[in-house]
């Protein structure tokens, strides 16, 4: 808003387009799925069509695809941060996939979505990104869009990008609480939904490398335990529907988690988030088959009603 309308003062601050904002991305996710669903019809279409714009007019504009792919950073970066801030770009809606995909109507459109979604689309508009700005010298995606004569139509777009990505997380964050904290989940909505606004406005974009980085490692050792559960120790059959016993603390999955992720910050070999996902998963392991499966460090006991 500021890059679009930079004299408009008070309407193009951050703090107030961080409030409607915030706004929006609560009112999809407050109607659940539906919500996401019919903004994603929108979103996603006009965001890879910004995108191919985008493309084509870099490498017009550059003077072609070759010399686009003779750039070369400032500041490098070494393989294994690279693979760190990949991962953390989308480590943790990787790790709550299952939070979206739960709809689908067979495993294979599970599947087909989730592969799609992250190793085509998502490299794509990653690439589309990268080739903007460097054509435009500019970091900020707003501000290159603008360099390139796109305009209002760019940054609706942009909003829109935004939207579809942060409703989904305040989806999955409330479903997650819904289920450890004794509070209505559209209530969550709102409460976390306020709370991320607020961080948000106070400028964590400004350490958006330094915040992945930190996601690539303290996420993998999340989806650790959850691999380890699904496929290692129930053998990919989980029980579900009324009268099915669950426990309500996992204190292994917990401590698991945490050491995998003390493991990625602390150990400089090989690959971080390769190293703390790795740890986590046999050391759950180990932990479920000597204590877990007696009881022990299990606590508490939910059963599902109809």
């Amino acid at each position: 808003m500021q890059a679009l309308f930079p004299g408009a003062g008070f309407i193009t601050s951050q703090y107030v387009a961080a409030a409607w904002g915030g706004i929006l991305m609560i009112f999809t996710a407050y109607y659940g799925y539906k919500g996401l669903n019919y903004l994603s019809y929108i979103a996603v279409p006009a965001v890879g069509i910004l995108a191919i714009i985008g493309m084509v007019l870099a490498v017009k504009g550059a003077g072609g695809l070759e010399i686009l792919s003779q750039v070369v950073p400032t500041e490098p970066m070494t393989i294994g941060a690279a693979i760190v801030a990949v991962v953390g770009s989308f480590a943790g809606g990787a790790s709550a996939q299952a939070d979206i995909t739960r709809y689908a109507r067979t495993p294979g459109v599970a599947w087909g979505g989730t592969i799609f979604g992250y190793l085509i689309a998502n490299t794509f508009i990653i690439f589309a990104g990268y080739m903007v700005a460097v054509a435009t010298g500019e970091g900020d995606l707003p501000v290159a869009f603008l360099a390139m004569g796109l305009g209002a139509a760019a940054l609706i777009i942009l909003i829109l990008a935004q939207w579809t990505t942060n409703d989904n997380n305040l989806y999955t964050a409330s479903l997650g609480l819904a289920n450890v904290i004794p509070v209505n989940k559209k209530t969550l909505v709102i409460i976390t939904g306020i709370i991320a606004t607020i961080v948000g406005a106070m400028g964590l974009s400004d350490y958006f490398v330094s915040w992945i980085s930190f996601l690539g490692i303290g996420i993998p050792p999340v989806a650790g335990v959850i691999i380890c559960d699904y496929y290692f120790l129930r053998s990919r059959k989980y029980e579900y529907g009324p009268g099915t016993k669950y426990c309500q603390v996992n204190i292994w999955a917990f401590v698991c988690m945490i050491i995998g992720a003390i493991v990625g910050f602390c150990w400089h070999w090989g690959v971080a988030s390769v190293n703390s996902l790795v740890v986590s998963v046999v050391l759950y392991f180990i932990c479920m088959k000597a204590f877990g499966n007696k009881g022990i460090g299990i606590i508490g006991e939910n059963i599902e009603e109809e």
